[in-house]
């Protein structure tokens, strides 16, 4: 059976008492150096936290040492040889989904904007499932979906309008079918991607990390 492992955790949280020596146990010299090129603090922390959401992931997977062969595909999406894993982060809320087998895999977090002018997103973009927006709230749900599956693609967010739903949790896109699950915690929509021809053969373990 395989195991999907699915994280989430708020920023704060995860940075809380964390040394620069367990910094650089974790980051690789790309990673330093990627780092040092952040202008913007936020931006900064939202990095260093995904790098140790993706630690307490391996360390599910009995793969921590793989910490630091963290490399870069043409896109400049993260990736680790023979580990599948995708991070996203919006606000104060990060999520990490990561598992060993070669099922691609993604996740988007999204925080509800009351004020978010979507039906010129809308209207900017040629996707049947957004277009059934309701509002802003629903908007989101259904933006974090179409992305968390473009993100296990690799593909780029041009591609919206070739995502397809089948039901409430089937999609499908570039000729492959997606599972995907979303939850709401309080102001902040996530939702994961799982590529899979069957449905019986894996199991998703939810976490929430806290201080």
């Amino acid at each position: 059976m395989v195991k999907i492992f699915v994280f989430h955790s708020l920023i704060d949280d995860l940075l809380h008492n964390i040394s620069l020596y367990d910094l650089r146990e974790i980051l690789n010299s790309e990673d330093i150096n990627k780092c040092e090129t952040f202008i913007n603090k936020k931006s900064r922390l939202q990095f260093l936290a995904g790098r140790l959401l993706l630690c307490r992931g391996l360390d599910k997977l009995y793969r921590s040492s793989l910490i630091k062969n963290v490399n870069f595909s043409e896109s400049g999406k993260p990736y680790i040889e023979g580990i599948n894993f995708n991070i996203s982060h919006s606000g104060s809320l990060i999520a990490l989904i990561i598992t060993e087998s070669s099922m691609r895999v993604g996740i988007d977090v999204e925080k509800v904007l009351d004020d978010l002018d979507y039906k010129e997103i809308i209207d900017s973009l040629e996707s049947n499932i957004l277009n059934e927006s309701t509002n802003s709230d629903d908007f989101i749900y259904r933006w974090t979906i179409i992305e968390s599956i473009i993100k296990a693609s690799d593909r780029s967010l041009d591609e919206v309008d070739e995502v397809k739903r089948y039901n409430e949790s089937m999609y499908g896109f570039d000729s492959q079918l997606f599972k995907v699950e979303s939850v709401k915690l309080d102001s902040y929509w996530i939702s994961y991607a799982i590529e899979t021809t069957d449905l019986n053969n894996y199991t998703v373990i939810k976490e929430v990390i806290k201080k």
